[in-house]
């Protein structure tokens, strides 16, 4: 149900961005702890070991502006950064929970750190991260290995 609802919001947000004579346009990183693989104009996928431990993502490039982070999803988790978490003095924590923690450190450039506890279970957990909105916009999926 969850994953139907974010469908939705995310096909609504791209809906009342703009026309349909534009374009989408991903917003691209510099990271540290993890290697990223894009897999389309607006899509990354990346892999940790079971381990975990802290992965920070630097918007950078022509729409580095538009990088921060606007969704985090992990299993049932689910929480869309609000203007009101933007107002906080930095660094700020997005979420703290089981699985790890999320960090905005800095909004020029926008950079977003991700710290993974170790994976203690026997399955790999997804991790997926919105940036930016409408159509400047990147979909990360982090996956944390099983042990």
């Amino acid at each position: 149900m969850k994953k139907i609802l974010l469908t939705l919001l995310l096909s609504f947000c791209m809906a009342s961005c703009g026309n349909e004579d534009e374009k989408f346009e991903g917003i691209d990183f510099k990271t540290v702890g993890v290697k990223l693989h894009k897999t389309s104009v607006i899509s990354y996928y990346g892999e940790v070991t079971s381990e975990g431990g802290t992965l920070v993502f630097e918007a950078t490039g022509k729409d580095q502006t538009n990088g921060s982070l606007s969704e985090i999803k992990v299993g049932d988790f689910f929480y869309e950064v609000k203007v009101s978490d933007r107002s906080k003095p930095l660094p700020y924590t997005v979420c703290d929970e089981d699985w790890g923690k999320v960090v905005i450190t800095s909004t020029s450039p926008h950079t977003t750190q991700l710290i993974l506890k170790a994976n203690e279970s026997g399955s790999s957990k997804n991790i997926e991260l919105v940036f930016g909105c409408c159509y400047r916009i990147s979909n990360v999926l982090i996956t944390l290995l099983k042990k």
